[in-house]
C-alpha cells in the first residue's frame, strides 16, 4: 500500500503544462532552483539523489534526512560568471530511527544591472536576486524513506513574485549488501512566480537515481532527469577514496550531466572536485567549466555533530 502511494504521487508529480521536450527550455521561472546546492553532489555531475547524507538532503533528495546519525549543517559558496554568486546553507536532524527534519536556504544573486526605458534612456541600476526557504520532515514507512519539504520562493526582478512549492523523495532499502540503493525525488511540484500579469512556472523535475559502492573501487551514481521545460537528460558521478590515516579523508570526484550540452559553445558537461575530511569537518571544492561564458567554482564546508 505504502509503494502504490509513493508512485501515485510521482506519477502526480509533473504540473499539467509540463512539455518534457527541447522544445520547452527556457519556459519556467526561478531556475536558481535547479542549481545543484554544495559541492560534492556537483563534483559528481549531478548524479547525487540516491548519494546524499548530509544536510543538502534539504535540496538534492528529503528522504536522505534519515540518513543523517545525527545532526548535520552545511555552507556553500559558488562564484558564478560575471558578477553573478550562489550561496546555499542547510541544517539537519534526526529525530530517532523514524523520523528526521531540516532547514535550507537558497540564495542566488545576479549582480547590478542598467535599466533603461523604452528610448534607451539610463534610469539607472537595479539589483535581480532570490531565494528559497525550505522546511523538510523525513518518515520511515515500511523500510522506506519518504521526505517532504516545502519552499517559499521569493523572486525580484524590476518587480516582486513569491510563491509556494513542494519537494518529495524517496530512498529505497539497500540491496546487496547495502551495497547499492535506489532514489526517487520529485522537485518544485507546483506553484509558479506572478510578475505584474503574467504567471510563470516553476522548474519542475522528476529524478530516478541509483548508487552503487564498491569496495576498494569507490562510489559510481546514475541520475535520469525528467525537467518539465527540457528533454530527459542524464547524469553520472564517480568519487575515488584516496589512502589517508586517520582522522584523515581525502576523495576526488567527477562527473558528467548532458542536460547542458549543446546549449553553450566550447566545453561543458564535465565537472570534477575533491574533498577533504578532518574528522567530523569536511571541505568540498568542485569545478564546473561553462564553455564560452567561463566557469563555476563552488566551496563547502560541512560539519556532522
Amino acid at each position: 500500500m505504502a509503494l502504490f502511494l509513493i508512485l501515485l504521487i510521482f506519477l502526480a508529480a509533473p504540473p499539467a503544462s509540463a512539455s518534457f521536450n527541447a522544445a520547452a527550455k527556457g519556459t519556467s521561472s526561478a531556475g536558481f532552483l535547479n542549481l545543484g546546492s554544495g559541492a560534492r553532489g556537483v563534483a559528481m555531475g549531478g548524479a547525487y539523489s540516491a548519494v546524499v547524507d548530509n544536510a543538502e538532503a534539504m535540496f538534492w533528495n528529503p528522504a536522505a534526512l534519515l540518513r543523517v546519525k545525527n545532526r548535520s549543517v552545511t555552507f556553500m559558496h559558488a562564484a558564478y560568471i560575471a558578477s553573478t554568486y550562489y550561496d546555499y546553507g542547510a541544517y539537519a536532524q534526526n529525530l530517532g530511527d523514524e523520523d528526521a527534519f531540516g532547514v535550507g536556504l537558497q540564495y542566488f544573486s545576479s549582480g547590478d544591472m542598467m535599466e533603461t526605458d523604452v528610448n534607451g534612456v539610463d534610469l539607472g541600476k537595479f539589483s535581480p536576486d532570490d531565494y528559497a526557504l525550505s522546511f523538510g520532515y523525513a518518515m520511515l514507512v515500511h523500510d522506506i524513506k519518504l521526505g517532504f519539504a516545502l519552499k517559499y520562493v521569493h523572486s525580484t526582478i524590476l518587480y516582486t513574485a513569491k510563491t509556494v512549492t513542494s519537494d518529495i523523495g524517496v530512498m529505497f532499502p539497500p540491496v546487496y549488501d547495502g551495497k547499492v540503493r535506489f532514489a526517487m525525488v520529485g522537485s518544485n511540484i507546483g506553484g509558479g512566480l506572478k510578475y505584474e500579469e503574467k504567471t510563470e512556472a516553476l522548474p519542475g523535475i522528476v529524478k530516478l537515481g541509483g548508487a552503487y559502492t564498491s569496495n576498494g573501487f569507490g562510489l559510481y551514481s546514475l541520475d535520469v532527469g525528467f525537467p518539465q521545460d527540457g528533454s530527459p537528460y542524464l547524469a553520472m558521478g564517480y568519487e575515488h577514496p584516496i589512502r589517508m590515516s586517520d582522522p584523515w579523508s581525502l576523495l576526488a570526484r567527477c562527473g558528467f550531466n548532458s542536460q547542458t550540452v549543446g546549449d553553450i559553445k566550447g566545453f561543458t558537461g564535465a565537472s570534477f572536485g575533491f574533498g577533504v575530511g578532518y574528522d567530523k569537518y569536511v571541505f568540498d571544492y568542485a569545478f564546473s567549466p561553462l564553455g564560452e561564458l567561463g566557469a563555476a567554482h563552488r566551496m563547502a564546508v560541512s560539519v556532522k555533530f
